[in-house]
């Protein structure tokens, strides 16, 4: 400010300079003078403005109008200047400052927004559930909420180290989930299974995905009770079963331990049902990794934040031993340790459901027990012509779906009183045995229900049993072995005596003693 009023002191002195002759101007005497005078005019000014009375002290003017005019001048020049520094200044010191600490910043984002912090990762509360949020969205909710300038900052790394320290903060960290999980989020409330009750949404009950839909009590679904009887022919435990399976997906708990696979006739509406279920949830809580991926080395990362994961042309070839180990812990509610691109390695607790779909049966790569017995197997037997099927089902399940919602949290409450133990029927038990390799179970079905045996039998031709055998698996939906398994087992495991025998005048053919079709099995087939 002070070089402003300088300056124009230094404007006076020239304007009298030039009102002197040329020979005074050039003389050494003056100039030493000159110099004098305008020291203390600087001096005098100095003065004036520091006491704010530049018009009652500045006598020197040779001319009372000139001097008014100018003082006026001066000072508005001066109220413009200090004004003009106040605001330079204001701006300085605000660069200077910069954003707030690490720590306030937290702080700062934690009144605005509820936060937890569960197995080192970052979740906030959207008012039904809680997300779970990386940097990214740190630095959205920061701008959008907080400072949209973030305090003159010229790049985000403060806000990487605000996420950072949100993960570690002490004052969000839950240790556990100690709430009822045997509830199902959804867009009108909290569903307590167990209790068949609803209450508000709450930010203390912890939930990590929710259901696009309301719960309506005694509401009907008709389209989808059609489809439902179709697919199991009525069979009042396979309904059963499947709208346990639906209430088991929408329900917040692991508890189940299991996966879920529909099979195995083409064209039987399992990609319809699969579709349907993935439009109850929010994208950011769908995955879609195929089983055969799992070994993969970024393939899991969908997995992180999702409630399902729907996969529906499970491969015709073997599953290999890595993938079926990762779908186990998976299931089982073990911390695995997944690997996103990009960003360091994460240990994660699965939440996800896993729906699978097939047109053929499963094989291993290596006998496992544990997967056989975690796979709740869907029977979809019975395919629908392209001419029969209708194109708008899906419009009308959506239409639907607060019932069909609802009456599947209903079956729920069935499966929690069943401790988890989906009902099965007969069918389901050999098909399973089928998947697993267990020949013996399915031949042995065939012997019981359509043959005879006794030592005084005279024997039945291994062609016609097992012409006969194929025609009762095909009518059952059996897998049918190879002749030759089937041959080994009559003489290995059943312990039949093999010998060559006539039919008619044909030449001797392969036959076994002692068993016989029995009439009623004869006739049928």
């Amino acid at each position: 400010m002070k070089k402003n009023v300088n300056s124009l002191i230094m404007k006076e002195m020239r304007y009298k300079l030039e009102e002197m002759p040329i020979e005074r101007k050039n003389s050494k005497s003056f100039a030493q003078k000159y110099k004098a005078e305008n020291r203390k005019k600087q001096k005098k000014y100095n003065q004036c403005f520091r006491k704010n009375v530049l018009q009652e002290q500045c006598t020197d003017y040779e001319e009372p109008v000139k001097k008014e005019e100018y003082c006026k001048n001066m000072n508005n020049r001066l109220a413009s200047v200090t004004k003009e520094n106040l605001n330079k200044t204001e701006k300085e010191k605000k660069v200077k400052t910069g954003m707030q600490s690490i720590y306030k910043c937290a702080e700062l984002l934690i009144k605005k927004f509820k936060f937890i912090n569960y197995e080192d990762n970052l979740y906030y509360y959207n008012g039904k559930c809680y997300d779970l949020i990386d940097e990214k969205e740190v630095a959205k909710m920061y701008v959008g909420a907080i400072d949209r300038k973030i305090g003159g900052e010229r790049n985000m790394n403060i806000l990487s180290h605000v996420y950072r320290y949100l993960c570690i903060a002490p004052d969000i960290y839950v240790e556990e989930l100690k709430g009822n999980q045997r509830i199902a989020i959804l867009n009108n409330g909290i569903f307590d299974v167990q209790h068949q009750i609803l209450y508000p949404h709450k930010s203390n009950n912890i939930a990590f995905s929710f259901i696009d839909a309301d719960y309506e009590r005694d509401a009907e679904c008709k389209h989808f009770d059609r489809l439902i009887r179709k697919v199991t022919g009525g069979n009042k435990k396979l309904m059963e079963r499947m709208w346990m399976c639906l209430g088991y997906i929408f329900m917040q708990t692991m508890e189940g331990k299991v996966f879920f696979v529909m099979g195995e006739a083409p064209d039987s509406g399992k990609s319809l049902l699969g579709n349907f279920i993935e439009s109850l949830f929010n994208e950011r809580y769908v995955s879609n990794i195929a089983l055969n991926d799992f070994n993969k080395e970024f393939s899991l990362a969908p997995i992180v934040g999702s409630a399902v994961n729907i996969s529906l042309d499970l491969p015709a070839s073997t599953l290999n031993a890595s993938a079926v180990s990762k779908l186990k812990m998976l299931t089982g509610n073990d911390t695995i340790n997944i690997n996103k691109k990009y960003v360091s390695e994460i240990r994660y607790k699965n939440r996800a459901k896993f729906l699978f779909a097939t047109n053929k049966s499963i094989k291993l790569s290596q006998r496992d027990d544990a997967f056989w017995n975690r796979l709740v197997y869907i029977p979809f037997d019975n395919s629908i012509p392209k001419e029969k099927q209708k194109r708008d089902l899906m419009e009308k399940f959506k239409q639907e779906k607060n019932a069909i919602v609802s009456k599947a949290l209903m079956y729920a409450k069935k499966l929690i009183d069943n401790d988890f133990q989906f009902p099965t029927t007969s069918k389901i038990q050999q098909r399973m045995s089928e998947w697993r390799g267990e020949e013996d179970k399915t031949i042995n079905s065939f012997l019981q229900e359509c043959c005879e045996m006794d030592a005084s039998f005279k024997g039945e031709l291994v062609g016609s049993l097992y012409s006969t055998y194929c025609e009762y698996c095909e009518e059952n939906c059996f897998s049918i072995q190879k002749r030759i398994v089937f041959k080994r087992f009559l003489q290995e495991q059943v312990g039949l005596e093999h010998t060559k025998m006539r039919d008619g005048c044909v030449n001797p053919q392969s036959a076994f003693r002692g068993i016989q079709l029995k009439r009623s099995v004869s006739n049928e087939f």
